[in-house]
């Protein structure tokens, strides 16, 4: 079968071998005739050329020398079978990259949705803890009034105490000085009275009793007895 193979296949390589000889000996007789033209005289015509006018032209060989080995042909098979068994791998693979993106992309936008949920809440949280630093703040304001209250009531009692004891004092300071001056006049009252004693005893001590004093002092003892 593989030979039969062959044999079919060989007449459409001819064919295409002879086909791409043919192009590529008109694209050489091309080549060589631009090589030899020259630059036409001015006594010669626009399209004469001097140098191919008198030349033959070869002819073209009809069936080409050249055959196509079998090798060639069962690599050249198996190359196109690589070939499309890689183009079918490509399709597989672009189909799974698509789905791949699909998957990519609405990953993509469930993740986004997550993430500003996830900022949201963030943003509250903030919020929140501005809060609680800002009640804090009050709740330590309120506790240093507190104090400072506490404190003026205590300043207030003592300024109080201070000013009672304050009136005490001088109370006490105008008490000690009322009866320090009545004490000096008691004092000057007794040296007065002894200085009349003196001057009735004649110049003597006020404290020596005299002797009707002596009598009288000894008869007051008589009468407490009786």
């Amino acid at each position: 079968r593989k030979g039969a193979r062959l044999q079919l296949s060989c007449p459409a390589i001819r064919y295409f071998a002879m086909k791409y000889l043919l192009v590529l000996a008109l694209g050489l007789l091309v080549v060589v005739t631009a090589q030899e033209a020259v630059v036409p005289d001015s006594n010669v015509g626009i399209f004469d050329n001097p140098n191919t006018d008198t030349n033959p032209v070869q002819t073209i060989p009809s069936a080409p020398d050249c055959t196509v080995r079998p090798q060639t042909i069962v690599e050249v098979k198996r190359m196109r079978k690589a070939a499309a068994h890689i183009a079918q791998l490509i399709q597989l693979e672009v189909a799974i990259m698509e789905k791949r993106k699909t998957y990519v992309e609405q990953m993509t936008a469930y993740l986004n949705d997550r993430i500003r949920e996830l900022n949201k809440v963030k943003g509250e949280l903030a919020q929140e803890n501005r809060w609680i630093e800002v009640s804090n703040q009050r709740i330590a304001e309120l506790a240093e009034k507190e104090k400072l209250i506490k404190m003026q009531d205590i300043l207030s009692c003592l300024s109080s105490n201070k000013n009672r004891l304050a009136g005490e004092r001088d109370s006490q300071s105008k008490q000690m000085a009322a009866m320090q001056a009545q004490a000096n006049v008691i004092a000057q009252k007794i040296n007065s009275i002894k200085g009349t004693i003196s001057a009735v005893n004649g110049g003597a001590d006020p404290n020596t009793p005299t002797p009707a004093a002596g009598a009288a002092g000894a008869a007051a003892p008589a009468l407490q007895q009786g």
